[in-house]
């Protein structure tokens, strides 16, 4: 391999220890070991460089900025140069100072790679001479260190073009830098020395990446498939990592996002299994940021997370603060009207909040400073960053400084991508600003660039901002053709992924359909405010086109249940001319207050015996999802009144005192279909008028705006309880621990006893026995559940929630929302879900939530009572035995309703502990639980 062996036999030694860690992929041992070897000898004095010092470096170049030895390498090339020089060995000079400058660049610092070139310029003449046509470059080449052998020549040639190449490209000067990264390749292939060869997979690299940032997909696909060859992963990991690393950017730009995710995973793991602790972590924050563009919020700031631990564990600043800049995104992005991101779920808000006062997961500091990252493209990424996040957290000010910086910084470049998008930034800043005429001016120059390029996600934002631009200044078929448009987008950028995640991005979006129930919506409301108040043939026709409207919305989350378990729910409800004017049978003492929360309002429907009324209120969702988070929180602390106060404010802004005080009397029952974040708020709590709801109404919840809910007839299949009350020590798939539940099994004997003595047959399992095969098999045949146990709600992974079991042999289970989903209940008339977290929603824009109450009740459950966070053993049972005590006289939402005043009435330590009752939700069936309870006694 090499043309002159070691010097010594120790040197030798050395030298094949090296050799043989780096053949078996044991990398971090291979660079210390070349790290130890070469000093050794670069002595002066030593004449000519020779091919295994040459070796040496190449290796230590490849790895140091991997394994964070940039410091450590470039030390060792200072004294290489200043070894070199006191030789007067003006080959070995040139060559140690090139790859100083090279790693310089890698490492992101251009101005010590511009001194470092710049001091060649005795043997390569100055550098703004530089050719830039490729008819110049053979002359300029003979004056580049002419008294040089020819092969020190195209060794030293090879590492020039690559330097400045990459130092050009750097600035935005493409075209140059692709003209002599494509001319080094030439000095680096036969008959070129071996070393010069080495260098050619960086060139192309380098070129790919040049070609990549220009906007020439094409070409930068052509020089990747070339490279596919070249890379290898066991010989060159560094390169291997870099060509995954353009791979996978060239797919994000396209909108292959699959294929995106998929290789940040692949590099992630790469670098893992390298060693690479720093490039591990770098490679982990682009997965974040992947996650976070699919808005799968929740694993992306758990990623980062674990990258700010770590990269302050072994002392990485720069990829800490990349880090905290991400995590301050993620915080922003849920909260910006244009990007409406996930509602957070209360297991976010309960857990995972900042520190400080209350509302601290909405309101967001501004990111921190960043270093200057190596190459052009993603500086300008950054500066972009910087720009999402001002107006995601509504920083108008901030925005319009970070865009000016961008622009002044970027719009006179190369880079047709950069400028293309700069376009769109300019129109997303100027519609914030109110702007729309100069937002449609930016986005009929980005449009047909964004379109050029296959830029498909930002060609889709393009498009959707357009046609709002239309729909302002009254241009329906110019909105209804983008939307069109964006929705076919929408279309292939959501089946580039699979199963939840392609649920997870593709509902988070605007697609047409949502933007029309905006615009029908505002019609709608705007009709009824001027409908007539007597029934006539005007009222039945508003009354049937808001029937329609609803039907078509609860279409949209039917398609959420059959997406999650590959069935339907049973036939739709009629709807058109036809039909029932009336959109719900009620009876006389109840209401249906329904609620539809677009981003800059709230819309409220409300029937009440046989009469429909629609409601509008300005209520931008951010402010929604704000003031509810808040409220969580405070709940979360015991701050029951700063909690109330809060209720207060939502209340005034949902319009509640209007809904209601257009009530009869006499109503005293309500159901309630919520939307968006508040599903995750319990209308038991809310605030009417100095009392809580729950103190002067009956509650329930329904997730269909078209159904009357109701319970399967009795079938004698009995009631399944199921307790689990051990735990577990902390291991590696639990790092906490479980809990012991040492309540859970008096609970649930309590209510066998319950339901034995009036005569309904009793299946009970208990701990070990509670299998996952053996709940799941009496679940299916069961008329009653109770279950006792931890509930595990994941936000990222909404179906792997559900109840944590510890079957006696084997790991923890959990019998989760897959599972019940694709089951069929036909004689399931009630589900009591003693357990943390478990009526807690994924939720997200467009009505769509999944949640383990909704599956269950599309599965044929008749009724689902739950809680939306953790509640004390005693606190829970005795709000479940109070309900089952109550439902002997009472229907199932007033018997909930009187549990709640039980707790409401225990005196003052347990009155204002909303935590102990106001998180315990109703959903489905509110009529009798058992069929021999006297109905007439109920109704009265």
């Amino acid at each position: 391999m090499m043309d002159d062996p070691p010097d010594t036999p120790e040197d030798g030694d050395l030298f094949d220890r090296a050799e043989d860690a780096w053949r078996h992929g044991n990398w971090a041992l291979a660079l210390n070991l070349y790290l130890e070897l070469l000093p050794r000898r670069l002595l002066p004095g030593r004449g000519t460089l020779a091919s295994i010092d040459r070796v040496l470096l190449e290796r230590i170049a490849d790895l140091a900025v991997s394994f964070g030895h940039e410091g450590p390498a470039d030390t060792l090339l200072r004294a290489a140069v200043a070894s070199a020089d006191q030789d007067r060995n003006f080959v070995a000079a040139g060559y140690y100072r090139l790859k100083r400058a090279h790693l310089a660049l890698l490492r992101g610092v251009p101005v010590e790679a511009r001194g470092l070139i710049a001091s060649l310029e005795p043997h390569i003449g100055p550098l703004r001479r530089t050719p830039t046509r490729a008819e110049d470059l053979a002359p300029w080449e003979r004056g580049c260190w002419p008294t040089a052998s020819p092969p020190d020549r195209s060794l030293l040639l090879s590492r020039l073009y690559l330097v400045v190449g990459l130092w050009l490209s750097g600035r935005g000067l493409f075209g140059q830098a692709a003209l002599l990264l494509d001319r080094g390749a030439r000095h680096a292939v036969p008959p070129a020395p071996a070393l010069a060869c080495q260098a050619l997979a960086a060139l192309r690299l380098a070129l790919a990446r040049t070609l990549l940032e220009q906007g020439e997909f094409a070409s930068c696909d052509g020089v990747l498939a070339h490279l596919a060859g070249l890379v290898d992963p066991e010989r060159h990991p560094a390169h291997h990592v870099e060509w995954l690393e353009l791979r996978g950017k060239l797919d994000l730009l396209r909108g292959e996002f699959g294929a995106a995710l998929r290789t940040a995973e692949e590099v992630v793991a790469l670098c893992r299994r390298g060693g690479f602790a720093r490039a591990a972590l770098a490679a982990v924050l682009n997965q974040a940021q992947i996650l976070l563009f699919l808005n799968q919020t929740s694993a992306a700031a758990d990623l980062v997370r674990w990258v700010d631990r770590a990269a302050r564990a072994i002392g990485a600043e720069t990829t800490a603060a990349r880090g905290e800049f991400l995590s301050t995104l993620v915080r922003a992005r849920a909260i910006h009207l244009g990007h409406p991101g996930t509602a957070p779920s209360v297991i976010e808000l309960w857990r995972d909040r900042s520190p400080g006062r209350p509302g601290g997961a909405i309101a967001v500091g501004r990111p921190p400073e960043l270093s200057a990252p190596p190459t052009y493209l993603a500086l300008f990424e950054d500066r972009a960053l910087e720009l999402h996040w001002a107006m995601a957290a509504g920083d108008l000010a901030f925005a319009g400084a970070a865009f000016n910086n961008l622009r002044d910084s970027f719009q006179v470049g190369e880079s047709s991508l950069t400028v293309s998008r700069l376009f769109l930034y300019g129109a997303m800043l100027a519609l914030d600003r109110g702007h729309s005429l100069e937002a449609k001016r930016l986005l009929d120059l980005a449009i047909p660039s964004l379109d050029r390029l296959g830029l498909r996600p930002d060609l889709w934002q393009a498009l959707r901002l357009r046609a709002r631009c239309a729909d302002l200044h009254d241009q329906p078929d110019r909105a209804a053709l983008d939307l069109r448009l964006a929705d076919h987008l929408l279309g292939r950028l959501t089946n580039s992924l699979s199963g939840a995640q392609r649920a997870i991005y593709g509902w988070n979006k605007w697609a047409e359909a949502e933007e029309c129930f905006a615009r029908e919506a505002a019609l709608l409301a705007e009709e009824a405010a001027d409908a007539p108040q007597a029934d006539g043939p005007d009222r039945r026709a508003h009354h049937r086109r808001v029937q329609a409207f609803l039907d078509r919305l609860d279409e949209t989350r039917r398609d959420v249940f059959r997406s999650q378990s590959g069935r339907d729910d049973g036939p739709r409800p009629a709807s058109g001319p036809d039909s029932d004017p009336d959109p719900w049978r009620t009876p006389p003492d109840r209401a249906i207050l329904s609620f539809l929360v677009l981003p800059e309002a709230v819309f409220a429907y409300r029937v009440c015996r046989g009469r429909l009324d629609a409601f509008t209120r300005p209520f931008p969702r951010p402010r929604l999802r704000g003031l509810v988070a808040r409220w969580i929180e405070c709940v979360s602390d015991d701050d029951d009144a700063q909690a109330d106060a809060l209720s207060e404010e939502l209340s005034d802004d949902l319009g509640l005192s209007e809904l209601l005080d257009g009530l009869p009397a006499d109503v005293r029952r309500l159901t309630i279909v919520p939307d968006d974040s508040l599903h995750g708020f319990p209308f038991a709590a809310l605030r009417h008028r100095g009392r809580y709801l729950a103190e002067d109404y009956a509650l329930s919840v329904a997730f269909d705006r078209s159904r009357q809910p109701s319970s399967p007839p009795a079938s004698g299949g009995g009631l399944l309880a199921v307790a689990v009350s051990g735990g577990l020590p902390p291991r590696a798939n639990y790092p906490r621990g479980i809990p012991s539940l040492p309540g859970t099994i008096p609970e649930v004997l309590r209510t066998a006893d319950w339901f034995r003595t009036r005569s309904v047959p009793v299946s009970v399992l208990v701990d070990g026995d509670a299998t996952r095969p053996a709940v799941l098999s009496l679940w299916r045949e069961a008329e009653f559940v109770h279950a006792a146990c931890h509930g595990l709600f994941r936000p990222d992974q909404p179906d792997s929630s559900g109840l944590l079991l510890l079957p006696r042999d084997g790991d923890p289970e959990v019998l989760n929302l897959r599972d019940l989903s694709r089951v069929t209940f036909p004689h399931l008339r009630h589900v009591t879900l003693s357990n943390c977290w478990l009526a807690d929603s994924f939720l997200l824009p467009g009505r769509l939530t999944v949640s383990l109450p909704e599956s269950l009740c599309r599965s044929g459950a008749g009724s689902v009572l739950a809680c939306l966070w953790p509640v004390h053993d005693e606190e829970g049972a005795t709000f479940v035995h109070s309900f089952y005590d109550h439902a002997d006289a009472l229907p199932r939402d007033e018997a909930v309703a009187a549990a709640r005043r039980d707790f409401l009435t225990l005196g003052p330590s347990r009155r204002r502990l909303l935590r102990h009752w106001a998180g315990f939700q109703l959903y489905g069936d509110h009529g009798p639980l058992l069929d021999n309870i006297n109905k007439a006694e109920m109704i009265a």
